[in-house]
């Protein structure tokens, strides 16, 4: 009756044995496959990251190209709103020149001259307006990449969280699958001595025969 009790016990120790194998083995393909998902969403961050780096690349470059433009275009206002006043300056002295009878045309022409200079300023104040709209439009959209950097750098973050759980989870699985062997090392040693007692019991039995 003991060696059956014996027996009985190895067996549940074997059967708890193949258990936690089954179950080991369950959990190692399933951190396997929450690693290969991980990996694959780091790398497409990534790609993420290295394009959205160009595009901003390119737009900074497009930006400072349009910054010259509108410089340039500033610039040749400047200069043409000079050499309107220079031609209202010269008009108003050829006008100071000309005799009474002549007044009225040189009055007409600066008239003129004030008109042209003030529907250039008015002109160049609407660019402004239109140049300040776009720049504030560039800063937000520049804001809105800043942000979707520091979200993918988050994610970057969790992902490497994960990683580092999946680590420490081959680890726990090693360790079990050490007790393991130690168990089944174990089971062995039982089992030899379960077959010593059998042949010793068996000698006894053939002695007392005898």
């Amino acid at each position: 009756q003991l060696l059956k009790n014996r027996v009985r016990m190895l067996q549940k120790e074997k059967a708890k044995a193949d258990k936690k194998i089954l179950q080991t083995k369950t959990k190692a393909e399933e951190i396997l496959k929450r690693t290969s998902h991980n990996n694959k969403l780091y790398q497409d961050k990534i790609k993420q990251r290295e394009k959205q780096k160009k595009a901003e690349k390119l737009a900074n470059k497009k930006l400072t190209e349009e910054r010259k433009q509108r410089d340039q275009r500033i610039k040749k206002r400047k200069e043409e709103i000079h050499e309107i006043k220079m031609e209202e300056v010269k008009n108003w002295r050829h006008k100071e020149k000309h005799k009474m009878t002549k007044q009225k045309r040189d009055e007409d022409k600066y008239t003129k001259g004030i008109r042209a200079r003030q529907a250039a300023e008015i002109k160049l104040s609407e660019e402004k307006a239109i140049e300040n709209k776009r720049l504030r439009q560039e800063e937000l959209a520049q804001a809105n990449r800043i942000q979707t950097q520091m979200k993918i750098e988050e994610e970057a973050m969790k992902i490497d969280s994960l990683e580092k759980e999946a680590q420490s989870l081959e680890e726990i699985e090693q360790e079990l699958l050490n007790k393991l062997q130690n168990t089944q090392m174990m089971e062995k040693d039982a089992f030899a001595e379960l077959e010593k007692a059998m042949i010793a019991s068996s000698e006894n039995r053939r002695q007392r025969f005898e």
